[in-house]
């Protein structure tokens, strides 16, 4: 209770807000579930918003949240992200009060997701070191990196505080005086793609309508589509029964008896809660309201009906300060220049009154409820005033002068106390001193310079550019002009600092013309380079790159070195033959160069750097010029840390231009080995991506390309350079495209979606969507040639915007590729060359992505089929092109046989079918199908089975033909081209049917990084299988499929309503008959700890054990770690004597021969392992029997955790009349449904609203809808639970 006097207390309650309450309520439940919700509260001042949040997350509620807030003051707004600064101060102080253990805990988690980037946090939140071990210094980046680097690692941190059930709840009060940078991360914060858990509530003064309360309300209009939920409660005054209701409490009276007063009042503040309040203060003071001596209260209602309407609040609240003791009074208007909340240390340096003496002299107005003392800072009192309008009132009543007179002795203070210690108040400083410049003297002046360059650097650490730009304007104003000539460094700095910030502010005039001005300023040429350099990239970051080309083109020509912007070929040439003997002489001493010194030439390899990215997309004859000269200059005057970029980026055009790819691969090593040696995460990150995704594919086929390309997104990520994060997974899905199955390639698009969704990178999220695309039209089983889209009503609509880029060639080049290769495989060849040539045109800066061998490789094909139908003219013409794609592939064959020679023998086969050499043709089939088998290239086994077949049939050779074409039917399964597949049903029904599941071939032909992995020496099968002929193996391929035989027997036990423990002894039984294992044993996961449950040997005897592994005698425990640790198949041929395993003891003393442990999972966690064990040396457990055997294990291992769950309950068999646990489809509205059926197929919120054409937002909306009629909180949850009661179709 706030007690107004001895005998009258106004309750601490809030009146008539039930409604907004329960919207704050539903907010956190849908927050608690894993929501993100933005609740926006309007209303005039003292209507109560502060009251209603507060009220809404009272004690009892905090224990189960985190609950922050932090409040913009008007009168303080040079602290970027102040209000997040004092919510996380409230995070990390509660969780400082929790058990080492827990405390250990949450640093931990802080620690795994900021990484290297502990700064980050700690320049803004400086409490946060209590939970941050030891950080490197940041990396200095370019501005736009840091922004990224800066919003990413503070995404991050505040997520390690959302958990399920206990969501993050922040509060921001008085938004509308938010600076840029704040609102900017407010926004990120509700946006970004991994929130959840989080409660955000933005408070604001719909009567001071400013850009910022714009802002908000676009954010409550596009709430829906950016993936968050929205609340809007516009607060108005209160009504008269709850003023009425308020009156009758504080007064301790019947509503009745106080209706007279609370008419009055209610018609004075028009129902605003703290304007009452403090009339009903004033009344009381000026004994309009008092006591009377029988005990009742009466009042004067003439009295009162001279208060002031609320429109005078700010004058009556004006009077009420006059109304303080004189001393009392100086201090509170003294005080409102220090803030909504300082301390008395401070006021007493400004007042001169010592502390004790201040805090006697404030008592009145505490008393009079103007201020209030709040809490203690290192014993010294902390006060706060009791709302704004007061401050502002108190404020108001400074002159001009003495405004700055307090600012100035505030500034001189704080100096002198901190001008030696680190954690010194730079903004509190700073702010003082801008406040009372015409008050400086000259050498105070140029200390504010120094102040506000410092204050501007330490903002831009943050991304506060809006706000790094006032403190750099505010120090070129305070230096004096001499600066240039006694400190042109810091001058000279500071100058491009606040032109760096103005260009990130969209003030581009102010930038160049601040710029303009540093040129005429610098002494010497290398001083121009850091303006020219920063000009460069700010024209590059707007796509603007014929700007940036051309002004760093005139910059090098200042510097005396001439370039055209369109060099004559033998310019280039000569220039790319002089470095590329260069490196062929002396590539080795790249790594041993010493650091470049001379300030001329360093500039020039700075411009040279900066000029690589723009010339690289948009001029490649002014890119090799360019960084044939980088090189060369290297060698001359030394090396600098950007120099492993252009090295990499040479290599790409050693490659891509010269077709000297051994040389360019080893130039990307060297630049590998540099930037692996260097703490440079953004030049990593570029070499990275260059390197594994551009050069290193064209010379090996390597899967640790992939994880080297997924680390070096995330290395991008944390780095904040997002443009090459989005480029590694770019990379990636091109990979994916040449080298996997149609459904790797899907996953791993749509497992990609979630980077590009944080970095925005339209180019590489719209490719990404048209191989999501491609692999759906692929996996069709009844489709043909279908369109390309990108997501838009048809193709044209999408080429048309495609061609409206700057980005066109990559796409254009990319998208006439997949239809070159979809008509030759669908037969239509005279198109598929048509489509050839149009790709054509894009492919000169195309020809660094792996889709340059892909395109060459269809179109050779493609003329080849078209042959007959082509004129004379058109057979000249094509031939040139055939012999030139010939020449290509065996350029490449030669460099890397692993890549290409399946392509060019095919090649090589349909040139000699064109010459008629039919015995040089038969055998450069068989060899490129017998190359691509042995590396499971299924998609060019298909394609040249295919092309065999044809042919023979053509012969009249069916019994051959026939073996081809079902290899190429099995094969084009493995790859997931079920169109294809329907394609040749159609051709070839005598032939073919529908028995063959490709999902299992593709699951047990094609081993990679993510599926089952066996030791057994295969040797022997190999050469076996090199030696058969077609029939043999596509026997082979068929074998692989699941004996569905078996499975039926093992579904009979569930149907004829045996015991549990029948069921799961009967299931073991059949495991260890399909295997032919003398003895397995079914391990489980309980605890998170391994035991071995159960073993069952061949003569049929089981034993139940429950052992934990460490403890069991039964398997070898290493073998089981190993297996469960991999996720993967082991098998073992003689066991006993395996590296790994032959010190176990379990296999030194039972001699172990033929051994097998295969991990089990249940809703995408192991949940168990099966280990199998054969004695005979010569067994292998057979690979066409895993699958079943899986599924069967599978189901041993959930009927066991049925069992434990129900005991020995038998399972009843379900018969056709018995009623199911049927779902009333009415709850669910139509789009529910399919969203529900898209989530269970395992698609991403952006996959279903592709899917369904409408924003991932809007998905977000039909999920939470979803949660809350099936009564659960999480997507695994709400598919088991649609599972259980038969909604999903």
């Amino acid at each position: 209770m706030q007690e107004l006097t001895k005998e009258i207390q106004i309750p601490d309650e809030i009146y008539g807000r039930e409604d907004e309450l329960a919207v704050l309520q539903e907010a956190f439940r849908w927050a608690a579930l894993g929501s993100t919700e933005l609740v926006a509260i309007s209303g005039q001042p003292g209507v109560g918003k502060s009251s209603l949040v507060l009220k809404a997350f009272r004690s009892t509620v905090i224990g189960t949240c985190k609950f922050a807030s932090g409040k913009f003051d008007q009168y303080s707004t040079g602290i970027p992200y102040a209000p997040f600064i004092k919510c996380f101060q409230t995070v990390i102080k509660q969780i400082l009060t929790e058990p080492d253990p827990i405390l250990q805990k949450w640093a931990e988690s802080v620690q795994e997701v900021v990484g290297p980037n502990g700064a980050v946090i700690a320049e803004v939140i400086p409490e946060a070191e209590w939970l941050l071990k030891p950080y490197p210094p940041l990396e200095p980046i370019p501005a736009i990196e840091s922004q990224n680097r800066f919003e990413s690692v503070f995404l991050r941190f505040v997520q390690v505080f959302t958990q399920l059930d206990h969501p993050l709840v922040l509060f921001f009060d008085d938004v509308q005086w938010a600076d840029e940078a704040s609102l900017r991360l407010l926004h990120s914060l509700i946006v970004a793609p991994d929130s959840q858990n989080l409660l955000v509530i933005a408070a604001y003064r719909d009567q001071e309508w400013n850009e910022n309360i714009n802002q908000i309300e676009q954010w409550m209009l596009g709430g829906v589509h950016a993936g968050y939920s929205i609340r809007r409660i516009s607060l108005k005054p209160l009504e008269f029964r709850h003023i009425q209701k308020m009156v009758a409490d504080s007064i301790d009276c019947h509503t009745s008896e106080s209706s007279p007063l609370a008419q009055l009042l209610f018609a004075k503040s028009l129902g605003n809660p703290f304007y009452l309040k403090q009339l009903l203060q004033s009344a009381f003071d000026e004994q309009s309201i008092r006591l009377h001596p029988n005990g009742g209260w009466e009042w004067q209602l003439e009295a009162l009906r001279k208060l002031p309407e609320i429109d005078g609040q700010v004058d009556y609240l004006i009077d009420r300060i006059s109304r303080i003791p004189m001393r009392s009074r100086e201090l509170l208007v003294v005080s409102s220049c220090l803030g909504n909340k300082f301390n008395a240390r401070l006021l007493s340096a400004v007042s001169g009154y010592t502390e004790d003496e201040l805090n006697q002299h404030l008592a009145s107005a505490m008393q009079d409820g103007l201020l209030i003392a709040v809490d203690q800072e290192d014993t010294v009192l902390q006060y706060q005033f009791t709302h704004d309008r007061i401050q502002q009132a108190a404020y108001s009543l400074l002159d001009r002068q003495h405004l700055m007179e307090v600012h100035l002795i505030a500034g001189r203070y704080l100096m002198k106390q901190y001008s030696s210690d680190k954690d010194q108040p730079l903004f509190d400083i700073v702010n003082h001193l801008n406040h009372a410049l015409e008050l400086l003297y000259p050498e105070e002046r140029e200390t504010a310079a120094e102040w506000n360059e410092e204050a501007g650097r330490k903002a831009m650490q943050s991304a506060a550019y809006s706000t790094a730009l006032q403190y750099f304007k505010t120090g070129i104003e305070c230096a004096p002009d001499d600066f240039w000539n006694r400190r042109f460094e810091f001058t000279f700095q500071m100058h491009v600092k606040c032109a760096e910030c103005a260009y990130l502010c969209g003030q581009y005039d102010q930038a160049d013309a601040i710029l303009s001005a540093v040129l005429k300023r610098t002494r010497s040429w290398p001083e121009c380079v850091k303006a020219y350099t920063l000009r460069i990239e700010q024209y590059s970051n707007m796509g603007k790159y014929s700007q940036a080309i051309e002004l760093g083109l005139q910059a090098l020509r200042d510097a005396g070195i001439r370039i055209s912007d369109r060099p004559h070929k033998l310019v280039i040439l000569k220039e790319v033959q002089l470095t590329k003997r260069l490196l062929a002489k002396r590539m080795e001493e790249l790594p041993a160069l010493p650091e470049i010194t001379d300030p001329q030439a360093k500039g020039v390899l700075e411009l040279l750097a900066a000029l690589v990215a723009p010339t690289f997309f948009f001029n490649r004859d002014v890119f090799a010029v360019i960084a044939s000269k980088f090189i060369r200059l290297v060698y001359e005057h030394g090396s600098s840390p950007v120099a492993p970029g252009v090295y990499a980026a040479y290599g790409i055009l050693l490659g891509t231009a010269l077709g000297q790819y051994e040389l360019g691969y080893r130039l990307g090593q060297i630049a590998i080995d540099l930037v692996d040696r260097s703490t440079h995460a953004s030049v990593k990150t570029k070499v990275h991506v260059i390197f594994y995704g551009v050069i290193s594919p064209w010379i090996r086929y390597d899967r640790d390309d992939e994880v080297k390309l997924e680390q070096a997104a995330r290395l991008g990520l944390e780095a904040g350079d997002y443009v090459y994060a989005s480029y590694a997974i770019g990379s990636l899905i091109n990979l994916s495209y040449v080298r996997d199955s149609m459904d790797h390639m899907f996953e791993v698009n749509r497992q990609s979606l979630q980077v590009i969704e944080q970095t925005k990178e339209e180019l590489v999220f719209k490719n990404a969507l048209i191989y999501m695309e491609l692999a759906k039209i692929w996996k069709n089983p009844t489709g043909d040639i279908g369109p390309i889209t990108g997501g838009r009503t048809s193709e044209a609509e999408f080429l048309e915007e495609v061609m409206k880029e700057e980005g066109q060639a990559v796409t254009m080049y990319q998208l006439y590729t997949y239809k070159t290769q979809m008509y030759y495989l669908f037969g239509r060849y005279r198109e598929a060359v048509r489509f050839a040539e149009l790709a054509n045109s894009y492919e000169h800066l195309s020809a660094h992505a792996p889709h340059l061998s892909e395109h060459h490789f269809y179109e050779a094909l493609s003329i080849a089929k078209a042959w007959e139908a082509f004129s004379a003219s058109e057979k000249s013409a094509y031939s040139k092109i055939l012999k030139r794609r010939c020449r290509q592939f065996k350029a490449w064959d030669k460099m890397s046989p692993e890549n290409f020679r399946h392509k060019w023998l095919l090649i090589q086969a349909e040139i000699a079918r064109l010459k008629g050499a039919e015995q040089e043709m038969v055998d450069l089939y068989d060899r490129s199908i017998q190359f691509a088998r042995e590396r499971n290239y299924a998609q060019y086994q298909a394609v040249a089975c295919e092309l065999a077949a044809k042919y023979h049939l053509q012969k009249g050779r069916e019994r051959i033909a026939r073996g081809y074409i079902q290899e190429a039917y099995d094969m084009y399964g493995v790859w997931g081209a079920e169109s294809k597949r329907h394609g040749l049903r159609m051709q070839y029904p005598q032939w073919l049917q529908e028995s063959v599941n490709s999902e299992e071939q593709a699951a047990s032909l094609i081993p990679d990084k993510d599926q089952d992995s066996t030791r057994a020496d295969d040797k022997a099968s190999s050469d076996n299988a090199a030696k058969g002929d077609t029939d043999t193996m596509r026997q082979e391929a068929a074998a692989k499929e699941i004996d569905f035989g078996v499975i039926v027997k093992a579904s009979l036990s569930l149907s004829q309503g045996l015991d549990l423990k029948e069921i799961y002894k009967h299931l073991l039984e059949i495991i260890i008959e399909t295997s032919d294992a003398v003895k397995g044993c079914l391990i489980v996961v309980r605890n998170g700890e391994l035991h071995v449950e159960t073993v069952i040997k061949a003569n049929g005897e089981i034993s139940e054990l429950s052992t934990a592994l460490s403890d069991s005698e039964d398997v070898p425990a290493s073998l089981v770690q190993y297996a469960s640790r991999l996720g993967q198949w082991v098998q073992i041929e003689n066991a006993s004597q395996d590296d790994l395993f032959q010190t176990d003891p379990y296999m030194t003393r039972n001699h172990c021969q033929t051994v097998c442990c295969l991990p089990l999972f249940l809703q995408e966690q192991l949940s168990g392992l099966l280990y199998l064990e054969n004695s005979r040396r010569s067994h292998t457990f057979a690979h066409d029997s895993i699958a079943t055997i899986r599924i069967l294990a599978s189901q041993a291992l959930f009927v066991w955790k049925l069992s434990g769950s129900f005991g020995d309950m038998p399972v009843s068999p379900v018969t056709p009349n018995e009623p199911k646990d049927e779902y009333s489809m009415d709850a669910l509205t139509d789009r529910e449904l399919e969203v529900l059926n898209l989530m269970a197929s395992g698609m991403t919120n952006k996959e279903i609203a592709y899917q369904l054409g409408v924003t991932a937002g809007t998905v977000k909306v039909h999920i939470h809808n979803l949660f809350s009629k099936l009564n659960v909180n999480r997507r695994t949850k709400a598919i088991a639970e649609a599972k259980r009661k038969n909604i999903l179709s």
